[in-house]
C-alpha cells in the first residue's frame, strides 16, 4: 500500500512538470521573464500533494526543462553567458525552499489535521467525562441523600432501640475480654439501679451488684460459658440502694476469633421483677384456691390458707369472720412459731375486740374498704390499745408492716385477713395489697359458697321432709277415702239388684249418677296413691315383651264410651301387628288411658281423636292426636307437672286433680321411654309416647 502511494505521489511529480513545460512552451511569448512561474506553481503543487520527495524530483525534472528552454539559443546546449544561469539558479534556489516549505506546511497540515482529529476525539472524550461527572456528581448526590437518610433511619432505629429497651426494662452489653473492658447500654444502668454512666464498668464490678446468694452461680456460669464457648441464661437478683430486691435475667454468649479463642461476651439484661412477682402470685393463689376448694368446711380451709400465706407473704396471718356491724370471730392465726400463735389465740379471748375501732379489724368489716400500714408507727399501736400493759405487749411482738382487707362476695363483707410481718421486716407495698385482696376474693367465694351449700342443704333436707310429709298424708287420707267409697259401691250394687224392693225409674238414675260419682272419686284416690307410690319409689315394674296392639285395644275399649257420650270421632290407626314392646303391659294400658280420658276432656263436642302406632327404629312410638282447644307453646311443659290446672280459654276447669299427665310421664321415663307434647292453640294437641321395642 505504501509502495503504491509511493509510485502515485512521483508519477504525479512527473506528469505535472510535464504539464508545467507544456504550458510554459505554449505560453512562453506571453510569459516572457516568468517562464519559471509555472513551474514553480507544479513544484508548490507537487511539494503540498506529493511530499519532499516527488517535489525535488519536480524540482530538477523542471530545472532540465527550463535550462534546455532558457538557452540561448533554445535548444542549445550550454548557457551563451552567466546570466542565462542566473534565472535557473533562482528556480533551483526557490524550488528547494519551496519544496521544503511546502513539505513543512504539509507536515504542518497533517500534524494540525491530526491533532485537531486527536482535540475532537479528546473534546469528546471530555464531554463523555463531564456526562459522566455529571451522572456521578448525580449519583453521589443520590447517595449523598440515601446516606443521610440511612444516617437518619439509624439514629430513628436507635431511638426506637433505646425506647424498646426502655419500655422492655431490658438492656445490652459487651464484654472484651483482653481489655476487661465491659460495655453496657444507657437501659442496662437503669436496670442495674445505677445513673448512665456512673461508674466504670468491669465484670468484677458486674459481680458486685450481684445478690450475695447468687454470686457465686453467675461467676460460674460465666466461666463454664467461656470454656464451652454455649450461651447462658440465668435469673438473678441485685440489691438496690433502698434495699429493694430486682430479678434480673442475664443472656450471653461467646464470640470467638478464627483460632476458636474467645475474645468477646456479648448479652442482655432484663428487669423480670414485674414477670416474677406475678408468676409467684398466681401459683400462690393457685396453690390457695386448691386448699379452699378441698372442702366445704371453711374453717379448716382457712386455716391452711393462713400457713399459706405465712409462708409465703407474711409472718402473721389472721382470719376473722364477721358482719357488717363489727363484730367478729376469729377463725384462724398462723405464725411459724406455734407458741406465738398460742399466745395470740389467748390474747384474742382475753382482750375482746373494740367494735368502734377506727382502724383495723372491726373498721374495714364495717366499711368494706382495705386498710394498708407499710411501717407500724407508735401512734397506731397506741390507738389499737386500751392500756399501757396492752401496748408494751403489742410492742414485743415487733410487728412491723400490717395489711387488713375485706373478704367481699356477692357484695357483703364476710370477714378480714390481716398480713403484718415482724421478724422478717417486710415492708409491704401497693403490689402485695393486690395479691392480698385477691386472695382475700378466693376465700370469701369459698365461704360464701359453703354456705350457700349448707343453706341448700338444710332446704333440700327440709323440702324433703315436707315432701314425704305430704305423701304420708296423700297416701293416708287416700287410703281413707277408698273404705267409704268402697261401702258406697257396695250399697249401691245392693239397691240395684233389689235387696230392699225395686226402686223406681228416678231412683235407678239417682243411684246411677251416684255410682258414677263413686268411680270418678275412686279413679282420683288411685291416681293419688299411684302417685304417691311414683314419688316415694315404691311402684314395681313387671318388664317383659308385650304386643302392642293388646294394650291400644283395652285402652280404646276403656275409653269408648267416654267419645260417645261426647259425640266425638274416634280414627284407631294400627300399624303392624308383630309390633312389641319392652314395658310393663299394665302401666302401658294406665298411660295410654290416661292420654285418651286427656283427649276426650278436652275436646269439644263434633271434634275427633286419633290413636296411630309404629315402629321408628328401635322405639315403639305411640302418639293420641286431638281437634281440642290446644295448649299455648309457654305452657307446654307445664302439663306435666303434678296438680296442674291451665286456665284454657273458653273452657270450664277439666275435672281431675291433674295428676293424669305427671303420672304418665313418670311411668315412661321408669320404663326407659318418654313422653312429648306438640300443641296449637285452637287446632288441637298431639301427645306422643315412645318406649323401647322389643
Amino acid at each position: 500500500m505504501n509502495f503504491q502511494n509511493r509510485v502515485l505521489r512521483y508519477g504525479f511529480a512527473v506528469v505535472l512538470t510535464l504539464l508545467a513545460a507544456w504550458i510554459t512552451t505554449l505560453a512562453q511569448p506571453l510569459l516572457r521573464q516568468t517562464v519559471l512561474a509555472v513551474f514553480l506553481a507544479s513544484i508548490v503543487v507537487v511539494a503540498w500533494y506529493g511530499g519532499i520527495g516527488p517535489a525535488l524530483l519536480a524540482l530538477a525534472l523542471s530545472a532540465l526543462v527550463a535550462g534546455f528552454l532558457l538557452i540561448q539559443p533554445e535548444g542549445s546546449p550550454g548557457f551563451q553567458s552567466a546570466g542565462d544561469a542566473v534565472p535557473l539558479v533562482v528556480l533551483l534556489m526557490l524550488g528547494v525552499l519551496i519544496a521544503f516549505v511546502s513539505h513543512r506546511a504539509r507536515i504542518s497540515e497533517r500534524q494540525l489535521r491530526v491533532q485537531t482529529a486527536e482535540l475532537m476525539e479528546q473534546a469528546v472524550e471530555l464531554e463523555q467525562q463531564m456526562e459522566s461527572t455529571q451522572a456521578l456528581q448525580i449519583e453521589l448526590e443520590i447517595a449523598n441523600d440515601q446516606l443521610e437518610s440511612a444516617n437518619r433511619d439509624l439514629e430513628r432505629s436507635r431511638e426506637f432501640l433505646e425506647q424498646a429497651q426502655r419500655s422492655a426494662h431490658l438492656g445490652s452489653w459487651e464484654w472484651d475480654i483482653a481489655s476487661n473492658k465491659v460495655t453496657w447500654s444507657d437501659e442496662l444502668f437503669r436496670v442495674y439501679g445505677l445513673v448512665p454512666g456512673s461508674v466504670d464498668v468491669s465484670f468484677e464490678t458486674f459481680l458486685g451488684l450481684v445478690h450475695p446468694d447468687d454470686r457465686e452461680m453467675v461467676g460460674r456460669t460465666v466461666q463454664n460459658s467461656l470454656q464451652s464457648h454455649a450461651p447462658y441464661q440465668f435469673d438473678h437478683r441485685v440489691v438496690l440502694a433502698g434495699g429493694a430486691i430486682r430479678w434480673i435475667e442475664g443472656r450471653g454468649r461467646v464470640v470467638v476469633d478464627d483460632a476458636g479463642s474467645p475474645v468477646r461476651l456479648v448479652g442482655s439484661g432484663q428487669d423480670v421483677t414485674e414477670r416474677r412477682r406475678t408468676a409467684e402470685a398466681q401459683r400462690f393463689l393457685a396453690e390457695a384456691g386448691e386448699k379452699l376448694g378441698s372442702s366445704l368446711d371453711y374453717a379448716t380451709t382457712l386455716a391452711a390458707v393462713a400457713n399459706l400465706a405465712v409462708r409465703e407473704l407474711a409472718d402473721w396471718c389472721s382470719i376473722a369472720i364477721g358482719d357488717s356491724t363489727g363484730r367478729y370471730e376469729n377463725i384462724a392465726v398462723a405464725h411459724r412459731n406455734p407458741d406465738r400463735v398460742k399466745w395470740a389465740e389467748e390474747w384474742t379471748r382475753t382482750h375482746p375486740p373494740r367494735l368502734d375501732a377506727h382502724t383495723g379489724t372491726p373498721n374495714v368489716l364495717r366499711t368494706g374498704k382495705p386498710e394498708i400500714h407499710p411501717v407500724i408507727g407508735p401512734e397506731l399501736l397506741r390507738a389499737a390499745v386500751e392500756s399501757e400493759e396492752e401496748l408494751r405487749a403489742i410492742e414485743e411482738l415487733g410487728l412491723y408492716s400490717a395489711m387488713i382487707v375485706p373478704m367481699i362476695a356477692r357484695g357483703r363483707t364476710l370477714g378480714v385477713i390481716t398480713f403484718a410481718s415482724a421478724e422478717s421486716r417486710r415492708e409491704f407495698n401497693s403490689d402485695d395489697l393486690w395479691l392480698a385482696q385477691r386472695l382475700a376474693g378466693r376465700a370469701a367465694f369459698a365461704v360464701d359458697n359453703a354456705r350457700l351449700f349448707d343453706e341448700a342443704q338444710k332446704a333440700q333436707q327440709a323440702a324433703e321432709h315436707a315432701n314425704r310429709a305430704k305423701m304420708d298424708f296423700l297416701a293416708a287420707m287416700s287410703h281413707e277415702f277408698r273404705t267409704p267409697l268402697n261401702a258406697i259401691a257396695g250399697y249401691a250394687q245392693l239397691l240395684e239388684l233389689g235387696v230392699h224392693g225395686e226402686l223406681t225409674g228416678d231412683q235407678r238414675e239417682f243411684l246411677e249418677r251416684l255410682q258414677r260419682s263413686q268411680r270418678h272419686l275412686l279413679g282420683l284416690v288411685e291416681e293419688v296413691l299411684s302417685f304417691a307410690r311414683i314419688e316415694a319409689g315404691t311402684v314395681r315394674y313387671d318388664v317383659s315383651d308385650v304386643t302392642i296392639d293388646e294394650l291400644v285395644a283395652h285402652a280404646a275399649e276403656m275409653t269408648l264410651p267416654q267419645m260417645r257420650g261426647k259425640g266425638l270421632r274416634f280414627d284407631l290407626r294400627s300399624g303392624n301387628g308383630d309390633l312389641r314392646v319392652r314395658a310393663d303391659g299394665e302401666r302401658v294400658e294406665q298411660i295410654l288411658v290416661n292420654l285418651l280420658s286427656n283427649a276426650v276432656k278436652f275436646t269439644d263436642e263434633g271434634g275427633s281423636i286419633t290413636l296411630d302406632y309404629g315402629a321408628d327404629g328401635d322405639e315403639i312410638v305411640v302418639s293420641v292426636a286431638d281437634t281440642g282447644i290446644g295448649i299455648p307453646g309457654d305452657q307446654l311443659e307445664a302439663v306435666f307437672e303434678p296438680f296442674a290446672q291451665l286456665p284454657h280459654a273458653g273452657s270450664k276447669r277439666s275435672s281431675g286433680v291433674g295428676l293424669g299427665l305427671a303420672i304418665s310421664r313418670d311411668l315412661a321415663r321408669a320404663m326407659g321411654g318418654d313422653i312429648t307434647l306438640a300443641s296449637t292453640v285452637g287446632a288441637g294437641s298431639t301427645f306422643t309416647l315412645r318406649l323401647p321395642g322389643a
